[in-house]
């Protein structure tokens, strides 16, 4: 039982730290590119929300559902029935991005 804890602990944490290193390649990318003249204003507008900002309330109570159905479940059933790599749930249990409704209501449906 513990081992199987600890293997989801750890795939949880490098998802996280996959996801962060990520964000950082994508935001030093996107500042390493120089600005074509007539193109000064085509970046990311404000109002948008980075990669580096903290998740939507919204977003952390599925991610909190999330993690108990990898508890329940598994990390590699868990993926399978979003039909999502296992690499991509680093992302959904740290609450950064969600899955649909319909996906949820599959979610718990499955046993």
């Amino acid at each position: 039982m513990w081992l199987i804890e600890d293997a989801l602990t750890r795939a949880w944490t490098e998802g996280v730290e996959r996801g962060r290193a990520a964000a950082r390649e994508a935001l030093a990318a996107r500042a390493a590119v120089p600005v074509a003249a007539g193109m000064e204003r085509t970046g990311p507008r404000p109002g948008r929300r980075s990669p580096a900002l903290p998740s939507a309330p919204a977003f952390d109570r599925m991610a909190e559902e999330l993690r108990g159905h990898v508890g329940r479940l598994g990390a590699d059933r868990v993926a399978e029935v979003l039909m999502v790599r296992i690499e991509d749930l680093g992302p959904l249990l740290e609450g950064r991005v969600g899955v649909a409704r319909s996906a949820m209501a599959k979610l718990r449906r499955t046993t």
